[in-house]
């Protein structure tokens, strides 16, 4: 069976006064990353094995103190070999 590697990408919105717990708090989790912020929302992406993984995350974010939503926006399957030679050739 080979390796994939899910990318996905949600929108997160937080209740402004909460967003620096939010943010500290989502970046403290393997595979999430904040790329955008901006009016009380953020745009996060995420590196799982499976689409189980994302569920899961997704569930984590959106029991923050604070979350209001989250929303998955994008969700694309990678070989997991495929993107190894890819971070090798940006190297």
């Amino acid at each position: 069976m080979r390796e994939e590697v899910h990318i996905s990408s949600l929108i997160v919105q937080g209740m402004p006064a909460c967003l620096p717990a939010i943010r500290a708090a989502m970046t403290a989790m393997d595979g999430v990353e904040i790329h955008a912020e901006g009016d009380g929302k953020l745009v996060v992406v995420l590196e799982t094995a499976n689409e189980g993984e994302i569920v899961s995350r997704l569930g984590e974010i959106g029991s923050l103190d604070g979350v209001l939503s989250t929303s998955l926006v994008f969700h694309q399957v990678e070989d997991a070999d495929a993107m190894g030679d890819i971070g090798e050739e940006v190297q």
